[in-house]
Formats: C-alpha cells, sequence, structure tokens
C-alpha cells in the first residue's frame, strides 16, 4: 500500500509539473550548471541524481526556486540557483555596488566597486545576489540584487 501511496504521489507532482509547463510564458534557455554539483529531483524529496560543474542543461521552466531541466533527453528539476545562463541577459547597476568577485581558487576573498551605470551581464541568482560578468566573461561576481535594473 505504501509503494502504491508514492507512485501516486510522484503522478500528482508530475500532472502539476505539466500543467506549469503548458502555462508557462517563458521560453526554454541553455544553462551550465554552476557553481559545484547540482542535486537533481523527480519529486521535491527524492534525489534521483546529480549533475558536475559545467554540465550544460536546458531549463524548460521555472516556477519560484526550482526549474525543469532537460539534460540528453532526461528530465528533472533542480534548483535555480545552481545555474549559470549561456546566453545572459544585459542589464546596467543602479547604484554604486559591491563586486564580490569569483576569484579561480575559491579561497580568496576579492571585493571591489561598480559605479552607478556600468553595464553588466545577468547570468544567475543566489540568495538575493546576482551573478553578473563583463560582456567577454573574464570578470565574474555576485551583487546585490536591488542594485541591477
Amino acid at each position: 500500500m505504501r509503494a502504491k501511496f508514492g507512485f501516486l504521489k510522484r503522478v500528482l507532482v508530475l500532472v502539476c509539473v505539466l500543467m506549469m509547463v503548458a502555462g508557462s510564458a517563458l521560453a526554454s534557455f541553455d544553462a551550465y550548471v554552476f557553481p559545484g554539483t547540482m542535486k537533481i529531483y523527480d519529486t521535491p524529496n527524492h534525489q534521483i541524481g546529480a549533475l558536475p560543474m559545467g554540465t550544460r542543461v536546458t531549463v524548460e521552466a521555472v516556477s519560484g526556486n526550482w526549474s525543469l531541466i532537460n539534460w540528453n533527453g532526461h528530465r528533472g528539476f533542480a534548483r535555480s540557483e545552481d545555474m549559470m545562463a549561456v546566453n545572459p541577459i544585459r542589464s546596467t547597476t543602479n547604484r554604486e555596488t559591491t563586486i564580490y568577485y569569483i576569484t579561480p581558487d575559491n579561497f580568496t576573498p576579492r571585493t571591489g566597486t561598480l559605479p552607478r551605470g556600468v553595464d553588466v551581464y545577468v547570468r544567475g541568482f543566489r540568495d538575493g545576489m546576482t551573478l553578473v560578468s563583463n560582456a567577454d566573461f573574464t570578470v565574474l561576481g555576485y551583487i546585490p540584487s536591488s542594485n541591477i535594473g
């Protein structure tokens, strides 16, 4: 009986997700797993695998902090903050802001200041921060999400 309930629960979650995807106005886009390993789920509490940093996935829909993804023909759910858009959205800083650089070794904290009006390329989000880069992707860091737009 318990196994049957688990199966029905998964089917119900899948139906809800398909309804969200069908009604989603968001076009799909490609993203990379970043930073670290990204856990993949088929239901909110059932992990089915993990993908390493740098894996390219297609984001088919986004709802809150979760994304429906497709990688090599497999589908699952992942936290949106564990991905970085391949083709970023161009934006501008709306005030002077601190940038928390991502360094190659990830152990050396480095900060700087971006003046108001600087073009940045939005690549992802994490805990109220926006992952941004410059046009040629040689600078990568986080700024407060309220400081762009």
